[in-house]
């Protein structure tokens, strides 16, 4: 696509941990980086539109994003601007080659419920829409759904890491065998849909975090204190022929006692009422079975403990460190990684394998999987 002198619009996803206005993981901007570096040597004048998400915080601002920017791609002319209605003076002012990184796009009213209204203004201002925002292409938000709607099929496209995203995930809907999926986080009932069709599909599946707690009641379990998905019925599920020929539960857990905060590991069946389950225990059973039966195709999107504490991260690293070990010594053997929990605790291992891919989206890639790709950061551009 030629687009010297061309009026941009670009979704970026910089989405990214902020604390005390420092980057905790940077991932997310990195991967942005060739879009930014195309529309720069291309002559384009750009529109950055991307949201971000700070705990505790009225209104995050995506100011510590452009100083970072500024700071580390110093070739890169970006300003910051603060408000929809400055940006046409802007842009008419930009250098070719130029982005403007606008604050914020929720802290602006129409994001969230998909104004068309909204979306005009956008396209009133741009010729061309680039999609690089995998890890919210599954929301039906005015910036991934309402926007692109308006721009004809000529003048919209994907990112180059949106592109990648696409292509990677693509794999796993028609894997290659033997194929397992290791899920985690919080709520069960928003991941049923997704271990039901994998439990058709895939030859093991590993179930960590609090969707392990769930399975282990469902089972008849003591599980304490610990956290559950309570309007999760697995009673059917777990009972199921392919539930118990599939599914792998690791008999080892690392609890906390919620009375005296003591931290131990546990066999499954003897966690104490007064205990909460925050830690899967050893992994390598697991990659042994992958490593046994040769496994070529394995996807995994969820840390297994409560990856907030320390003491609680050691399940994830060591099926992180087992996992790409594996991968690199079996060369018929892919890795597919997501979820932003995820990916924060695979940063301290260096991997550089063109069988390992590393997605930017965590429920993206979820929805990605359970619904054969068709996502409205999709659908609206093919």
């Amino acid at each position: 696509m030629d687009i010297k002198n061309k009026k941009v619009l670009l979704r970026a996803d910089f989405n990214v941990p902020i604390k005390d206005s420092i980057i905790g993981d940077n991932y997310r901007i990195v991967s942005t980086i060739p879009t930014l570096e195309f529309l720069r040597n291309g002559g384009a004048k750009t529109i950055i539109i991307s949201h971000i998400e700070t705990k505790n915080v009225e209104k995050p601002t995506l100011r510590p994003v452009f100083e970072y920017l500024k700071h580390n791609y110093a070739d890169l002319n970006i300003e910051f601007v603060e408000n929809v209605e400055l940006l046409e003076d802007s842009l008419d002012n930009l250098a070719d080659g130029g982005f403007l990184l606008l604050e914020n796009i929720r802290n602006f009213e129409g994001e969230k419920n998909n104004s068309v209204e909204l979306a005009e203004n956008f396209k009133s201002l741009t010729e061309i829409y680039i999609n690089d925002a995998f890890a919210v292409s599954h929301r039906d938000h005015m910036s991934v759904s309402a926007l692109p709607a308006l721009y004809d099929a000529d003048h919209k496209i994907f990112g180059f890491q949106m592109q990648k995203e696409i292509d990677n995930l693509s794999k796993i809907l028609i894997p290659k065998k033997p194929f397992a999926i290791i899920l985690s986080g919080a709520k069960f009932s928003t991941k049923l849909p997704l271990i039901e069709k994998y439990l058709v599909t895939a030859d093991k599946l590993f179930i960590g975090g609090a969707l392990l707690n769930n399975v282990l009641k469902s089972l008849g379990y003591t599980i304490g204190k610990s956290l559950i998905d309570t309007e999760a019925d697995l009673s059917t599920l777990v009972t199921s022929d392919n539930f118990l020929k599939k599914v792998y539960i690791p008999q080892t857990v690392v609890v906390k006692n919620m009375d005296t905060n003591e931290v131990r590991n546990s066999v499954i069946r003897e966690v104490k009422e007064s205990e909460s389950i925050m830690d899967v225990g050893s992994v390598q059973n697991f990659v042994q079975i992958l490593k046994d039966e040769n496994y070529e195709t394995i996807v995994w999107n969820g840390p297994l403990g409560y990856y907030e504490e320390d003491v609680f991260k050691t399940g994830t690293l060591q099926l992180a460190k087992g996992l790409i070990e594996y991968v690199i010594e079996n060369k018929n053997s892919h890795l597919f990684i997501g979820g932003g929990d995820t990916v924060g605790a695979i940063q301290s291992i260096h991997i550089d394998n063109d069988r390992i891919f590393i997605s930017t989206g965590g429920g993206a890639m979820l929805e990605f999987l359970e619904k054969d790709g068709k996502l409205p950061g999709v659908v609206n551009i093919k």
